[in-house]
């Protein structure tokens, strides 16, 4: 998120990372740069929202929900972690369509 600030606004930047919530702040900082599509900032809220809402508890802050997991000692089948998968997947087509925007 801050990279695409840092480039498409970089006045903005520091604002963003000022801010309590990053996530709000790019919204709105991204919802005015042209070379963003709405679609794509909708595609990038919708996976930090899947993310926060699966790794991001409470205990987040302390140890976190993935250092406990990393230490199951069962097969990665059955191990929650093993959703990290799905998420790296996510974050290569960010990273696809990030690249996209650096061709125009």
């Amino acid at each position: 998120m801050g990279l695409l600030i840092l480039i498409f606004s970089p006045e903005r930047y520091e604002s963003f990372y000022r801010s309590k919530s990053k996530k709000k702040s790019f919204k709105r900082i991204v919802e005015k740069i042209p070379q963003i599509s709405p679609e794509f900032i909708i595609s990038i809220n919708d996976s930090l929202t899947k993310f926060d809402n699966v790794f991001r508890t409470p205990e987040s802050h302390g140890t976190g929900s993935l250092r406990k997991w990393s230490f199951l000692m069962e097969s990665m089948a059955d191990n929650p972690s093993i959703e990290l998968i799905d998420f790296w997947n996510m974050i290569n087509d960010m990273m696809i369509k990030i690249s996209k925007l650096f061709e125009k």
